[in-house]
């Protein structure tokens, strides 16, 4: 690592700040997704399902304040490289949903959750288990902490098992989202648009914050160093995207959240002067006593 103290400690400063940030993201929407009973649908489900990738992702960036311990980097490493192939396949499921349910709407599509699920573990432990296996077996490749973030070393081996599938699979979100474009234009107007306009935002998303992480692994493979600036985007980008999702659908969250919130208040206002009311009529002579 040829980076000056102060240079590690201010990329140290920047995954911090982007993870808890990203933290503050994620646990809103799994808070809104739980305690509003109109914010369940399947749509975010699948939605909740990335933000718990998401959420593994950030426990793995803290875990970076104490990875020293070869046995704290290994699991930091792991659940990094996991976290991050499991997001990009729930994307892909988010996408695919949307544009099978534009081509022919099935009612029971909600059905699939399970496999989607199962699928997406297999799909997303693959790259870490192959590297646990060679970690093992020849030490070609290992979980160790080049970037000072533990991951997949040495870089070509990161590429090969982890930043080759990752841009497989944006390139699949990208063929999903112009087919599903291609649909919408053929079935609705442009004003339609609008109400996807989250979800086709995530392929472009999606590309926007892993290619800064390509581009540092790429020229450190080439180069044989880090270049700082280069270290600093790639944090910063992907340190974010739990926040980012966040600012995605935390926006029609917070407008159910507060209407949920609303709604309450003026059932316990009701609720209130129905029991004032009760109590100033118990207080009343009856109509006996009155006229005695």
């Amino acid at each position: 690592m040829s980076f000056t103290i102060d240079q590690v400690n201010e990329i140290k400063a920047i995954n911090l700040i982007s993870t808890i940030l990203s933290l503050i993201g994620e646990l809103f929407i799994i808070f809104c997704y739980y305690l509003i009973p109109s914010a369940r649908s399947f749509s975010m489900k699948l939605v909740v399902s990335l933000v718990y990738s998401d959420l593994a992702y950030s426990i793995a960036n803290l875990m970076t304040l104490v990875n020293s311990n070869p046995i704290v980097c290994f699991i930091e490493g792991y659940l990094r490289t996991a976290a991050v192939i499991s997001g990009s396949v729930w994307v892909i499921v988010m996408l695919w949903v949307s544009y099978s349910q534009t081509k022919k709407f099935r009612p029971d599509i909600h059905k699939i959750f399970t496999k989607s699920l199962i699928i997406n573990l297999f799909i997303a432990n693959i790259p870490s288990l192959t590297t646990t296996i060679l970690q093992n077996v020849n030490g070609t490749a290992y979980f160790g902490d080049e970037l000072i973030f533990c991951g997949v070393c040495p870089d070509k081996y990161e590429i090969m098992l982890v930043e080759s599938v990752l841009w497989a699979m944006i390139l699949m979100t990208g063929i999903i989202t112009w087919k599903l474009l291609v649909t919408l234009k053929e079935k609705f107007d442009s004003s339609h648009l609008k109400e996807y306009k989250s979800i086709l935002i995530y392929s472009v998303l999606l590309a926007l914050l892993w290619l800064p992480n390509t581009l540092d692994r790429v020229v450190m493979l080439i180069a044989g160093k880090p270049i700082y600036f280069l270290v600093v985007l790639h944090i910063g980008c992907t340190r974010a995207a739990g926040f980012l999702n966040a600012l995605v659908y935390g926006k029609r969250l917070y407008k159910k959240l507060k209407n949920q919130i609303h709604d309450q208040k003026i059932r316990r206002a009701v609720r209130n002067s129905e029991e004032k009311l009760n109590k100033e009529i118990a207080l009343l002579p009856n109509d006996s006593s009155s006229t005695r």
